[in-house]
């Protein structure tokens, strides 16, 4: 929707169940989660699930980029994805990864891990991660690492911030990467 004209564009024509989408920091393409049924939720339209890229435009059909994930965000550029994944290791243990996928070469390269986070979320710059773990939110530097790096509470590689008093989730940045929002 544009909020000055109030001109809608739809940006997918079938039906389904559609969550987390995030614009591209240019506003050309829409990333999204497409789900399946379950739990309390209908199992029709719910095949075909991932993670779908739709440009904004109207004209194009969403095309996948990941079969698995969750939580899709644009970082600081328009050529690349990230997404979360866990993997569970046994019924009682996981780990959380940030995997940020190469829109051209479709590429996929692990950035973080964490055996206790819950969500992460990448500044707009690029340079800052913040991260649930254990319902309280925390903020670092994200280094260049060229390999995943392990994200905890209590981390000795890298400074960490705990954000809130109580609890914090549903983290969400400011556009210059100087804010972060939670509830």
């Amino acid at each position: 929707l544009d909020v000055a004209s109030g001109k809608e564009t739809r940006l997918t024509t079938k039906q389904g169940k559609y969550s987390r989408p995030r614009f591209s920091p240019d506003g050309k393409n829409v990333v999204f989660v497409k789900s399946g049924g379950g739990y309390l939720t209908t199992p029709w339209y719910g095949l075909d699930t991932g993670v779908y890229l739709v440009p904004t435009d109207g004209k194009s059909a969403p095309r996948l980029i990941a079969e698995d994930g969750g939580a899709p965000q644009f970082g600081k550029d328009n050529d690349s994805v990230y997404v979360t994944r866990t993997q569970y290791t046994s019924e009682v243990d996981w780990t959380t990864s940030l995997i940020k996928i190469d829109l051209e070469a479709r590429k996929e390269t692990p950035v973080a891990k964490s055996e206790f986070a819950t969500e992460f979320s990448l500044s707009p710059d690029g340079e800052w991660l913040a991260f649930v773990e254990r319902y309280h939110a925390y903020v670092t530097p994200l280094p260049k690492a060229g390999k995943a790096v392990t994200i905890s509470q209590r981390m000795d590689s890298l400074p960490v911030k705990q954000l809130d008093v109580n609890a914090g989730q549903y983290l969400h940045w400011s556009a210059d990467s100087k804010k972060i929002h939670f509830s």
